[in-house]
């Protein structure tokens, strides 16, 4: 059984590292603005906000604005949605799998320490 089966969210279905330098996140394939707004939620309902620039259709996460620990283990699932920049809207996306989205579902697990994670929907 696929994990993306049900609901608004496309599932990412292995944990990430709680450890790491860098936070990508692959914006969708057909937005075309050079920033955008991203929302990434904790379990808990802990919501944060940023405006970031795109690049190569990456937008680098400025981890600064996060408490520590924010990114654990213990604090998931967590939820990403992009909004439009100049809009305001809530940006539904087509993932790999050819379905229709609004958010991005994660978590993460204790372990060694990356240098990048990458969140995406679209490979």
């Amino acid at each position: 059984m696929s994990c993306n089966n049900c609901g608004t969210c496309y599932q990412i279905c292995s944990p990430f590292q709680s450890c790491f330098s860098e936070m990508l996140v692959q914006v969708p394939i057909d937005y075309t603005s050079e920033d955008i707004v991203i929302k990434i939620a904790n379990g808990q309902g802990i919501t944060f906000e940023q405006q970031s620039e795109v690049i190569g259709g990456f937008a680098t996460i400025d981890l600064t604005l996060f408490p520590d620990g924010f990114f654990s283990s213990y604090g998931g699932p967590y939820t990403l949605q992009f909004f439009d920049v100049e809009t305001g809207e809530l940006l539904n996306f087509v993932a790999t799998n050819g379905i229709s989205y609004n958010c991005i579902q994660f978590e993460f697990q204790n372990g060694s320490e990356v240098e990048t994670i990458t969140i995406s929907a679209f490979s």
